[in-house]
């Protein structure tokens, strides 16, 4: 009886144990999503995220090459709702792709991308999930030698979004362009790499020591902020 009571206690332990795992869901564009099996020396920054957290959060990359607020908004917004629990976490980084005025599908100005931030933060957070946003990721861009902004104001409209929804903000566009400053442009490639050598404007993406860097600045970043519940299961900082 007692080795039968025994078993059901820890049947429940472990049945408590597993209700209790939330998700740390992440959505973004290329500098985000996985290419490792599929691109030669490119890498996403959120493959390297499970490894900063406890077994109490399941890391879930769901980024997508050439994303942006417009193509979530209209695109897959409700799919990836349903991927969320009330009390999980979504972490979204847009911006990359929202500027491009070349791509038709995913541009937006940054007055509509500003609509569309917040629409989708507000359905996030009808669902009672906790919402993160980033700002996009400064790029490699130099002239005679000197680090140039790339990314105009797209950034300012995350910034705003945070603002506007109370949502928690991580700044990676200040801290990887304070980053990049650092680094001369030989070094700066080490990390980021143009997959459109050919084209004037020039495309980076993050080789896989890049990918590192960059989700250990965000991750370091979460931890600083002590964002309850997600703050206290980071356990690898390196």
């Amino acid at each position: 009886m007692k080795k039968v009571l025994l078993g059901i206690f820890i049947a429940l332990g472990m049945s408590m144990m597993c209700s209790a795992q939330k998700s740390l869901i992440l959505i973004g564009d290329g500098t985000m999503a996985p290419h490792s099996l599929a691109t030669t020396g490119v890498y996403g920054w959120a493959e390297a995220m499970q490894q900063y957290f406890t077994d109490s959060i399941s890391v879930r990359n769901l980024a997508l090459t050439g994303e942006s607020a417009l193509t979530l908004y209209n695109g897959r917004l409700e799919e990836v709702l349903e991927e969320c629990q009330p009390q999980d976490f979504v972490l979204i980084q847009l911006g990359q792709n929202d500027l491009r005025d070349e791509y038709e599908t995913a541009y937006s100005s940054t007055e509509d991308m500003l609509k569309y931030m917040i629409a989708i933060v507000a359905k996030f957070q009808a669902k009672d999930v906790n919402v993160i946003l980033s700002t996009p990721l400064a790029q490699p861009f130099y002239k005679a030698g000197e680090l140039k902004d790339r990314m105009g104001s797209y950034p300012e409209v995350v910034r705003r979004a945070a603002l506007a929804k109370n949502v928690a903000l991580v700044d990676m566009e200040a801290i990887t362009y304070e980053w990049l400053q650092t680094l001369d442009e030989e070094a700066a490639h080490v990390y980021y790499k143009n997959i459109s050598p050919e084209s004037e404007r020039k495309e980076y993406l993050l080789t896989k020591a890049g990918a590192e860097k960059i989700c250990n600045l965000l991750v370091n970043n979460l931890k600083e902020q002590t964002i309850a519940g997600l703050a206290e299961h980071i356990r690898i900082l390196y």
